[in-house]
């Protein structure tokens, strides 16, 4: 089951980072919100999805948010991959669009990002990753596969859509068409995200967590170690203010944050004994860092531009190993979770902050 909470919060006004682009032009990440000190529930919605929901991503549109998840469905039927457009305060516009079918029977991690005018969207199927356009008016069509890719993630930014994706246990970087190399050998899952100049990619590798920086074209710069990790651990990423923020989780289970800017980790929650389920998000002034926590909910802290945390935040869901993505909104937050050991139905709770 999947959930999604908009998280609303107070402080200082919303910014965005700003970089210069190709030809002098200017390239923007959206504004967003700062840090809140009691971030809670609201409200709760329904999403009428009645099939297991394993694995889920969500994107913030120019106006709406784009959610995609595959809907496992009972043998022998095959999976299929869904959009869904909500509105910015949760509500649902209009049915599910079937992107596909997915000919397997563990889904494998899904990603989605804006891109000008449309939501790309990517998961994994027999032969590699299958990409799909929704456009605003909710056309799909067809792109072009990713061939032989395991796992991927993608983000838009200054050079344009940018993605990480694995490759027989080879972690490869750059434009989707046109890989620019292999930057490491490793199983798990990476994450990308945008900056204000480029880009920066999370992954796991020989029990250890790194960040690599892109430069607009793709290029790797030297990875940097960042902490112990589970080998097949999700390092997400995100940036803000000049600031990268990196979580996961460590081998005791514990969950761990690093400021790429120093790279000394701090625990976030000891004891979490989680099954290795984080997301991070931007603030104005900082990260909003979540985790599948074993107490059945998940979790999440406000990170400050220092590595001080604030603002403890519990979302319920019944399980313990929730899928979950955490993105900015000029307001606030907005977070999508499974829910429950059976992944269904799936709630839209509105959060906000006193």
């Amino acid at each position: 089951m999947a959930g999604l909470a908009i998280v609303s919060c107070g402080g200082a006004a919303p910014s965005s980072d700003v970089g210069s682009g190709d030809g002098g032009t200017m390239f923007s990440l959206p504004t967003v919100a700062a840090r809140c000190a009691m971030p809670g529930d609201r409200s709760t919605h329904t999403l009428s999805i009645v099939d297991p929901v394993p694995v889920l991503a969500l994107a913030r549109g120019a106006r709406d948010l784009g959610l995609v998840y595959v809907a496992r469905t009972p043998f022998p039927r095959l999976a299929h991959f869904f959009f869904q457009r909500l509105t910015l305060d949760g509500s649902v516009v209009g049915d599910p669009i079937v992107l596909g079918p997915i000919d397997m029977t563990t889904p494998a991690p899904v990603t989605i990002a804006y891109v000008d005018t449309s939501y790309l969207a990517c998961t994994i199927a027999v032969g590699g990753a299958s990409c799909f356009r929704v456009d605003d008016a909710g056309a799909s069509s067809a792109e072009p596969m990713v061939l032989d890719a395991t796992a991927i993630d993608i983000a838009f930014g200054i050079g344009g859509v940018m993605g990480a994706w694995l490759d027989a246990g080879a972690l490869k970087v750059g434009p989707l068409d046109a890989p620019t190399g292999t930057i490491a050998t490793t199983d798990a899952p990476p994450s990308i995200a945008a900056t204000d100049a480029a880009y920066v990619v999370g992954y796991a590798a020989a029990s250890q967590a790194y960040v690599v920086w892109l430069d607009r074209a793709g290029r790797a710069a030297t990875p940097l170690a960042i902490g112990s990790a589970s080998s097949t651990a999700h390092v997400a990423v995100a940036f803000s203010s000049g600031v990268v923020g990196a979580t996961w989780v460590e081998p005791s289970g514990d969950v761990v944050f690093s400021l790429v800017r120093d790279g000394a980790p701090r625990a976030l929650a000891l004891g979490a004994r989680s099954s290795g389920h984080v997301s991070i998000a931007r603030a104005s002034d900082g990260f909003f860092a979540t985790w599948s926590d074993v107490g059945g909910s998940i979790r999440g802290t406000f990170v400050d531009l220092t590595g001080a945390t604030s603002g403890a935040y519990t979302h319920p869901v019944g399980w313990t190993d929730d899928a979950h993505a955490v993105v900015g909104l000029a307001d606030g937050l907005a977070l999508a979770t499974n829910t429950t050991m059976s992944a269904t139905p799936v709630d839209v709770a509105v959060v906000g902050c006193p």
